[in-house]
């Protein structure tokens, strides 16, 4: 969910400081993405089967899917995802 949400707010950035920031999220959707990568290996390697399934994805998340529109929403959103990622860790 963090990876979409992410890929979102990078394709939709948009204002003065749009560019920088918008580069800053699809870093982070990239990061996020290797993230799950290593679990789904890590799941593999202990014979099970990483769960994929679209819908129940937002259901097992910690963090929601929010479409922002500005770009100090779609900051305050990321940063509440990754407020509630380390809770969870």
């Amino acid at each position: 969910v963090c990876v979409l949400r992410y890929k979102r707010h990078y394709f939709t950035a948009c204002g003065l400081a749009a560019q920088s920031v918008a580069n800053e999220f699809n870093v982070h959707a990239q990061e996020e993405l290797a993230h799950a990568d290593l679990l789904a290996a890590r799941i593999v390697q202990l014979g099970g089967e990483p769960d994929f399934t679209p819908d129940s994805l937002t259901k097992r998340s910690h963090a929601d899917y929010v479409p922002c529109l500005s770009l100090e929403e779609m900051i305050h959103e990321n940063l509440v995802a990754e407020r509630i990622a380390v809770d969870a860790y």
